[in-house]
C-alpha cells in the first residue's frame, strides 16, 4: 500500500504542476522508490499530459531506461557538468562519453544477463573537491595525463552529438 500512497503523491505533484497550463514542466526523480506499476503509469501519465499540451519537459532521473521511455533527446551529466548530449537512441547505442558507456553498462535493461552488468568504478567526487582536468578522470579507464590537467571542452561531435571528452571519438568508436 505504500507504493500506491507514493503513486497517488507523485500524481498529485504533476497535477498541481500541471493545473495552470505550464509552457514548461521540470520534473525531478518522478519514480524513485516506485514499483514497476505505480512507474508505468506516472510515465504514462507524463507522456499523455505532454501530448495533449504541447508543453515542453525536461525529466531529471539516473535511470537512463526511464529516460529512454519518455525522452527523444537526453543530456548526461557528471560532477555537476553536462558530459554528453544527443538522441536517447543513439547514445543507448553509441555513447560518446566515458561515463555514458560506464551509466549503461551498469543498467539492467542493457544486460543479456546479471553476470554482464558492471558498476561504475570508484566513486563520485566530493563536491567541496576541485577536481583538476577532466572530472571524470579518477574514475575513467580511457584517462590519459591530458586528461588529469586539462578540463574538455563540450564539443560538437555532429550536427546532434555533443561530448565533453578528449577520447569522445575513440568512445564512439569501441561502440560499435
Amino acid at each position: 500500500m505504500r507504493h500506491a500512497a507514493c503513486g497517488m503523491r507523485q500524481r498529485m505533484c504533476i497535477a498541481l504542476a500541471i493545473a495552470l497550463r505550464p509552457r514548461l514542466l521540470i520534473v525531478d526523480e518522478p519514480t524513485t522508490a516506485l514499483d514497476v506499476s505505480v512507474q508505468e503509469g506516472i510515465l504514462r501519465l507524463v507522456r499523455q499530459l505532454q501530448r495533449e499540451t504541447g508543453m515542453a519537459l525536461i525529466f531529471v532521473t539516473h535511470d537512463l531506461a526511464v529516460a529512454r521511455l519518455v525522452a527523444s533527446e537526453v543530456a548526461v551529466m557528471y560532477a555537476g557538468g553536462i558530459v554528453e548530449r544527443g538522441g536517447i537512441d543513439d547514445i543507448y547505442r553509441r555513447p560518446a562519453h566515458p561515463h555514458t558507456r560506464a551509466l549503461l553498462a551498469s543498467q539492467p535493461d542493457t544486460a543479456r544477463n546479471w553476470s554482464d552488468l558492471r558498476p561504475v568504478a570508484g566513486s563520485p567526487p566530493d563536491k567541496a573537491d576541485i577536481v583538476p582536468g577532466c572530472a571524470f578522470h579518477p574514475r575513467c579507464p580511457l584517462a590519459t595525463d591530458r586528461c588529469t590537467t586539462e578540463e574538455p571542452d563540450l564539443r560538437a561531435l555532429s550536427a546532434d552529438r555533443l561530448s565533453r571528452c578528449h577520447h569522445a571519438e575513440e568512445v564512439l568508436d569501441a561502440a560499435h
